[in-house]
């Protein structure tokens, strides 16, 4: 068991690495781009009772499935479920959309620099490991990649659907956000580029 996930895992941080790269240099943008999402889904998606979130959601999504459902305090995410539960639909396919659904969000903000992404492409999976855990927590700060991402572009409507839409899959977002917005009005910069990377990593590693 624990060979195939260490071989899975390690297929996984081989394709990011890859088709990051071919996309910093250039070479077949969306082809690369569709196989990093399909991998990331597929692998990450297609685990079974991996996770505190796996476990403990079973049990919140059963109680939809039986019509007495026992809401959270995220109402896209209760919403998420009500549908799914309406239709019928397996637990498997909160995990695998959950996958598709950061993926895809973390695309959409590493695309904005496509030049480093054979180096950003394999961070972010690394970063992200750790949604096995708090998958419902990592859909909601995908979302709130993609708001900075719009906000940075100057596209402030898009930016706060966006902040609305990550605020839904988890409330502790909107602390985030706000702290983002205040830091973004700071027109000196806070901490030096080479102190802010350390503090970054060292961040990862300990979280």
């Amino acid at each position: 068991m624990f060979l195939r996930f260490f071989l899975l895992q390690s297929l996984l941080l081989a394709i990011c690495m890859w088709c990051g790269r071919r996309i910093a240099i250039n070479k077949d943008i969306y082809r690369n781009a569709f196989i990093i999402i399909l991998a990331f889904s597929l692998i990450e998606g297609l685990r079974w009772g991996r996770g505190i979130d796996y476990n403990i959601y079973v049990g919140v999504y059963d109680s939809f499935l039986i019509g007495d459902p026992y809401m959270t305090e995220a109402f896209l995410f209760d919403l998420l479920l009500t549908v799914m539960a309406y239709l019928n639909l397996p637990y498997q396919f909160l995990i695998i959309f959950s996958s598709f659904l950061l993926i895809i969000c973390g695309m959409k903000w590493m695309m904005k620099y496509p030049e480093i992404m054979g180096f950003s492409v394999p961070w972010f999976y690394i970063l992200t490991f750790s949604a096995e855990n708090l998958f419902r927590w990592y859909i909601a700060a995908g979302f709130l990649l993609v708001a900075i991402t719009e906000f940075l572009n100057e596209k402030r409507r898009k930016a706060l659907v966006y902040t609305i839409i990550s605020v839904g899959f988890h409330p502790m977002m909107a602390l985030l956000a706000i702290l983002f917005l205040v830091l973004s009005f700071k027109k000196n910069i806070l901490i030096v580029p080479l102190g802010a990377l350390c503090i970054y990593i060292g961040i990862s590693v300990v979280w």
